[in-house]
């Protein structure tokens, strides 16, 4: 899933209309914080399923 977020991100960040707006670094940063906030979530998700 989070693959194919980034693959679409990606397509998303090359559009000319959104590399003006948002330089592709803002873009970067802002995908791995993303990602790294998706994969405490999940780790917190499971770790309570596994404590129950």
């Amino acid at each position: 899933m989070i693959k194919s977020m980034y693959s679409d991100f990606s397509s998303a960040a090359s559009s000319p209309g959104l590399t003006s707006s948002c330089p592709s670094d803002e873009l970067e940063a802002g995908l791995l914080r993303s990602q790294a906030d998706s994969e405490r979530l999940m780790e917190a998700v499971v770790g309570r399923m596994l404590a129950e």
